[in-house]
């Protein structure tokens, strides 16, 4: 997954800028551009949030250093060069197979689309975003954060007060400050916000980061410890510009599986370690603030694991075969059923496309998708054109064709067919035998007049024959009444 290789090479860029520090080699600086050149080609919001980082805190490091302005033009110059190497060799491989400007495009991935307004305008990337609601997702998050200051002022309070009191008092304040979070879960289990942990993550992110800078500012002639700060404002900052693609709707699943991920890990070590070292450095007592927050995490991790059980609850039918095999939910006995006809039906060297979505059955039953598209969605008909789509289909017209009944309200749209993707769906519907059709659940999207919009459901067609192929003006075949809804 392309974010998951994203990750990883950002830590690797700051894994190189922590030895940079240590020894100031060349080959530290060669790592960083070989690594950020890597994530530029994975994904855009990626790049966006380690490249900023990585360029504030090799510019610290070097100001620490007290590097000359011919060293910073050096290091600059030979980190922007390992960082272009990447994309000129991604560039010139894949210009082997094709002509130059579709490599170029190909090097460059999504960031071509980000100038596409049409795309970035669906209400999908809004929704995730968290703008589409804003005010209400912005009061979630003062809501999530009053839950985690109702249990860290007291505790902080609590370390502060029992300081020098002794040991038995100390012990009774870190068995209250854990108790607090075990009785907020016993309480309101129910409560949303134990689902919504990572909402206020961009705000204590950024309350870190302004604490770290004021840190440097203050202690600029710290050598021993100035190198530290550096490159825990690096983590916080990249941390903060990961969250920016759902910055007003943090969370830890979806996108935040990864997004969210440096900013939670910040969170345990803000929680665990730099809060009670700041009460430590008051006179007060950090193994009270660091009860309360183990145990907050511990009744976070509980939820979390309590919520993923409910889900995985619901996946009671196994699809595929073998190293294949795996549980869905209810809709796995459709796909089951389609996956056996499409097996029984199909030749050994036959072709299948899965319309809008679904590219897994081709996966399962080793298949080819005779064009060069995953997904049929919204945002694959902006990015790529739907006459070119159209084209490349008509170039390759596969031998079945599968209709699979995925909703796309996401991205503003009902159906293909009906509001988007109008020409590709009655070139289909024109040369695909539809009379022959083989229907598992329900109809997708076409359902007859009264019947209830509930359900799942997968329609098979195989290409016409040339003998049976529709003649030039003929209407496609009427299947069904689309459903609005």
């Amino acid at each position: 997954h392309e974010a998951t290789h994203g990750l990883v090479l950002s830590v690797l860029s700051l894994y190189c800028l922590m030895r940079f520090q240590r020894s100031a080699r060349w080959l530290w600086i060669a790592g960083m551009g070989l690594c950020a050149g890597l994530v530029f080609l994975t994904k855009p919001e990626s790049f966006v949030a380690i490249g900023p980082a990585l360029v504030c805190g090799l510019a610290l490091t070097l100001c620490n250093q007290k590097a000359s302005i011919a060293r910073m033009a050096a290091v600059g110059s030979a980190i922007t060069l390992c960082a272009a190497a990447p994309v000129l060799i991604a560039w010139m491989l894949l210009a082997t197979a094709m002509p130059s400007m579709e490599a170029l495009q190909g090097a460059l991935g999504s960031w071509p689309f980000l100038t596409n307004r049409e795309l970035t305008s669906l209400p999908f990337f809004a929704e995730v975003m968290g703008t589409d609601v804003l005010g209400e997702n912005l009061l979630m998050v003062l809501v999530v954060m009053g839950k985690y200051l109702l249990v860290l002022v007291p505790a902080v309070l609590a370390g502060l007060l029992v300081s020098g009191r002794g040991l038995a008092p100390q012990i009774v304040a870190v068995i209250g400050a854990a108790a607090v979070p075990a009785a907020l879960l016993t309480i309101g289990r129910s409560d949303r916000a134990w689902y919504l942990v990572a909402r206020p993550l961009p705000i204590f992110l950024a309350v870190a980061g302004v604490i770290i800078a004021i840190g440097i500012l203050r202690h600029r002639r710290d050598d021993e410890h100035q190198l530290l700060r550096i490159l825990k404002l690096t983590l916080i900052l990249w941390a903060e510009l990961l969250l920016l693609k759902i910055i007003a709707l943090a969370r830890i699943e979806h996108y935040g599986f990864i997004l969210a991920m440096p900013g939670m890990m910040l969170l345990v070590v803000m929680l665990m370690d730099w809060i009670p070292a700041s009460v430590r450095t008051f006179g007060g007592s950090a193994m009270v603030v660091q009860a309360a927050g183990l145990s907050l995490l511990g009744a976070i991790v509980w939820m979390q694991l309590y919520r993923m059980n409910s889900r995985l609850a619901l996946r009671t039918q196994i699809i595929g075969k073998g190293a294949d095999a795996m549980h869905v939910d209810a809709r796995g006995a459709t796909l089951s059923q389609a996956l056996a006809y499409l097996d029984a039906h199909m030749g050994p060297d036959q072709t299948l496309l899965v319309m809008p979505e679904g590219i897994l059955i081709n996966y399962l039953l080793r298949k080819d998708n005779p064009v060069p598209y995953l997904t049929f969605l919204p945002p694959d008909l902006l990015m790529f054109g739907e006459d070119r789509i159209l084209q490349d289909v008509k170039a390759n017209p596969p031998d079945y064709l599968a209709i699979v009944d995925r909703p796309v309200f996401e991205f503003g749209k009902v159906a293909p067919g009906n509001d988007y993707a109008m020409s590709i769906m009655d070139y289909l519907l024109r040369n695909y035998d539809f009379r022959d059709k083989a229907v598992f659940g329900r109809v997708p999207y076409l359902v007859r007049a009264g019947e209830p919009a509930v359900g799942f459901g997968v329609m098979i067609a195989p290409r016409k024959s040339e003998s049976n192929a529709p003649q030039a003006g003929a209407a496609s075949q009427p299947i069904g009444v689309l459903r609005p809804q």
